[in-house]
């Protein structure tokens, strides 16, 4: 099974390499970009801080919990794993630290997720067209970790679990302070 997995993520890598160019690994660094953890979580502590002011505090809970528990479980999995980064050869951008699971991937899905779930449940927005937004930004930030050649396709998918399972946690957790809060 792992040789398996190993198989597919060296196709990926190398099919992604040999279609790269200047313009399209530009493009894929200002995707990437949307998914760095520092900006995801000084984006979150700021929305977090508005939704508290607004008196929202139950949604500022569950979107912290959503984005700094996955932040902190994504470095925690990366350590204990310690997946080493594809070659550097491979590479359109530095990087540093472990590969497995990817952090943007995680952070993507619980951050924009818990976006998502609040923009839909505050406004009369389409649900529909908020989760293909979602999962499109998702999938584009994921992507161009794969494109840059920084993860292989195994810790995009397993960031992507990982980020999932902390956005149903952080939907639980506002559900359980805003039901709580009402009786």
């Amino acid at each position: 099974m792992i040789n398996w997995i190993q198989h597919i993520d060296m196709q990926v890598l190398l099919g992604l390499v040999a279609l790269r160019s200047a313009e399209l690994t530009r493009v894929m660094i200002l995707v990437s970009d949307a998914g760095e953890w520092v900006i995801v979580l000084i984006a979150s502590i700021g929305i977090a801080l508005g939704l508290y002011i607004k008196k929202w505090r139950e949604e500022a809970a569950g979107l912290l919990v959503a984005t700094l528990g996955s932040a902190a479980a994504a470095l925690l999995i990366k350590d204990v794993v310690a997946r080493a980064r594809p070659d550097v050869a491979l590479r359109a951008v530095a990087e540093t630290g472990y590969s497995f699971p990817s952090a943007h991937a995680t952070l993507a899905v619980a951050f924009f997720g818990f976006l998502a779930y609040l923009i839909g449940r505050k406004t009369t927005a389409s649900k529909t067209l908020l989760l293909l937004i979602t999962v499109l930004i998702c999938l584009l930030i994921g992507f161009s970790r794969l494109y840059l050649g920084v993860h292989y396709f195994s810790d995009v998918l397993g960031g992507y679990v990982l980020g999932a399972i902390f956005l149903t946690i952080g939907i639980k957790v506002e559900r359980w302070l805003t039901n709580r809060a009402a009786s």
